[in-house]
């Protein structure tokens, strides 16, 4: 730091004379100018703001790779380096009066380029161990890439190709040069983030079945679902419906009958003060199914009898209208009958009485008479005609046809299950069962656990193309064409380390008395061949480990942290480990540390200074 004297004049004198004789201080001076730094700066503003809202919306990975890890973004901050590098020259030679304010530009310097190296050289990765399983020595990186076999030397080819920012699409298509094939191209035209296998039934004169594809969809549940009946196995002839329904290929419908039934008495001493407590009594030692319960009407005066029968459906009424009466009860082929009521209950002697007729604790006795029989599913059962190749339905309930007739290909019909419906979309006489992998959105299953994956084709120099199919996240498809062939396959980046990482043990302590857990424990072992070296480490919630460690490489920030991410709650010999790698750690904590000092310097000792000399 220069200990000149000169005056403020002589200052200003020196700063305009080397701006006239030399164009390196002419241009310093004008990217160290405080217009702008306010120009860089409002730009930076903007993006970050934008940014914010764009990670609102959508999610950090694409705000990240659009904006932040943009090289637009980068160029700025670049310059904004420049600037803040010329504003502290444009001051040179230094004074005394000058230490604050270059190392507070020093400090925003080196954080800034701290921050560039951890982007462009540092990553967020992870890895997933298995008890028992050797030493992982390559790490999962949350960056797409298509693997490629080449066709000589059946070397994998790897190639960046991240879709989800931007998804490929029709209009939008992307193509990657296959390796080791002169002319072969391969064309991606969608990606898809969840794909679940479809069964679906598909015409084949090499086949021996025959098959009924349906398509049944709920509005409701927000489902659309692929139904395939074979004609053999005989297992494949019957689809259950989450256990709300039976659908089955039949070779005859039956005939209407009812079930044969059990006769059973439930009594049932329903009190309007306690109404989860009734008293109940079956000859059968079964239950009906149905609750009563005592309650006041709308008006407050008349007392209403309602009950909940099996399927939660609620009946009402008047307790006026029906004391002494019975109620129709179909639900077991028989009848509720109201046998006594109390105004104002209580037991006296082991006997119910009535201490008046005003209703302060009203109870009421009575009999539930019918049959108990097994209960079927609503059924949707289906026949082929062999000679003319027409599907006949019958929707059935409880042994009983409701709805029968030809069902047309095409053709949808009310099913009677909630919402249901149903579309009959072919009879092939000859078919087989394949499993075809489909997006689960557009067949409204969101919530279903699918595959991420690219549909793609391949494209040769004459315009030759192969048929479209889809290639999901670590299982590769061979494309082909004429008599070239390509193994392609699509996976996320994995980065070697230069040491290994098995894991010992994996422990999840509860919380006292429950099973929800209190802690994430994981014992690893770093095993480092080249220094035939080992290190054990206890990696906790909020307590992670580092490797190699050292105060050195702790202070550089040339270290791999590890941290627990996550567990396999059906399997407790599993668990996955977040690493860590930034080598600009060192620079960014230089940085701010350097620009703490430089504020103190120039606010604090300035004004501690001027207090003094007054």
């Amino acid at each position: 730091m220069s200990q000149s004297t000169i005056s403020a004049v002589e200052r200003k004198k020196l700063i305009k004379e080397r701006q006239q004789v030399s164009i390196t201080w002419r241009w310093v001076h004008i990217l160290g100018s405080l217009k702008f730094a306010l120009l860089l700066l409002g730009i930076i503003a903007v993006a970050c703001a934008f940014a914010t809202f764009y990670e609102s919306k959508y999610d950090t990975r694409m705000t990240q790779a659009l904006i932040y890890k943009s090289p637009l973004f980068i160029f700025w901050l670049v310059f904004l380096c420049v600037n803040l590098i010329c504003a502290a020259a444009t001051r040179w030679p230094w004074q005394r009066k000058h230490t604050g304010f270059v190392i507070t530009h020093a400090g925003i310097v080196i954080l800034l380029i701290g921050s560039m190296i951890g982007m462009i050289l540092g990553y967020d990765a992870n890895v997933n161990l298995h008890k028992g399983q050797p030493p992982k020595q390559r790490l999962v990186l949350d960056e797409m890439v298509m693997l490629f076999e080449g066709a000589d030397s059946k070397e994998i080819f790897s190639t960046p190709f991240e879709v989800r920012v931007i998804p490929p699409s029709e209009d939008r298509v992307r193509q990657l040069e296959v390796p080791e094939q002169e002319g072969l191209t391969l064309f991606v035209d969608r990606y898809s983030e969840k794909l679940i296998p479809v069964q679906k039934i598909v015409a084949s004169e090499q086949a021996f079945a025959s098959g009924i594809q349906l398509e049944l969809f709920s509005g409701m549940m927000g489902q659309t679902l692929s139904i395939p009946l074979m004609s053999s196995p005989q297992e494949s002839r019957v689809y259950d419906l989450f256990g709300l329904a039976r659908i089955a290929w039949v070779e005859e419908f039956p005939k209407d009958k009812l079930p044969e039934g059990e006769v059973f008495r439930e009594t049932h001493m329903v009190i309007a003060s306690m109404p989860h407590q009734p008293i109940v009594h079956n000859t059968l030692g079964k239950s009906s199914g149905y609750t009563f319960f005592l309650e006041k009407g709308e008006d407050n005066q008349d007392l209403v009898l309602s009950y909940v029968d099996e399927f939660g459906d609620k009946h009402l009424h008047k307790l006026s209208e029906v004391l002494g009466n019975s109620i129709p009860a179909p639900e077991v082929r028989g009848e509720i009958q109201v046998m006594d009521f109390w105004p104002d209950f209580k037991m006296k002697d082991g006997k119910p009485i009535t201490l008046s007729e005003e209703a302060n604790n009203p109870a009421l006795l009575l009999m539930v008479h019918g049959e108990f029989y097994e209960k079927k599913k609503p059924e949707l059962l289906l026949r082929i005609d062999e000679v003319t190749g027409e599907v006949f339905f019958d929707l059935r309930r409880e042994g009983f046809s409701q709805q029968a007739g030809i069902w047309k290909r095409g053709e949808t019909k009310a099913m009677g299950w909630a919402d249901w419906q149903g579309t009959l979309k072919g009879y092939y006489p000859k078919a087989v069962l394949v499993n075809e992998l489909t997006e689960a959105a557009s067949i409204n299953q969101d919530t279903a656990e699918g595959i991420p994956g690219v549909r793609g084709w391949l494209e040769n120099s004459n315009g030759e193309k192969s048929s479209k199919e889809w290639v999901v996240m670590g299982r590769p498809k061979r494309f082909f064409l004429s008599k070239q062939n390509a193994l392609v396959g699509l996976s996320m980046r994995t980065k070697p380390i230069p040491f290994g990482i098995e894991l010992v043990d994996f422990e999840v302590p509860r919380d006292p008395g429950t099973d929800t857990p209190a802690n994430f424990i994981s014992n690893v072992r770093f095993v480092d061949e080249k220094k035939n070296k080992t290190k054990q480490a206890r990696i906790e919630m909020n307590h992670p480990a580092s490797y190699p460690g050292g105060w050195i490489r702790l202070l550089t920030g040339v270290n791999y942290k590890f941290s627990q991410a996550g567990w396999n709650q059906e399997n407790l010999d599993e668990t996955t480990l977040q690493v860590l790698y930034d080598p600009g750690w060192f620079f960014k904590w230089t940085g701010s540390l350097m620009i703490c000092v430089g504020i103190y310097m120039l606010f604090y000792m300035r004004s501690a200074k001027k207090r003094s000399v007054s």
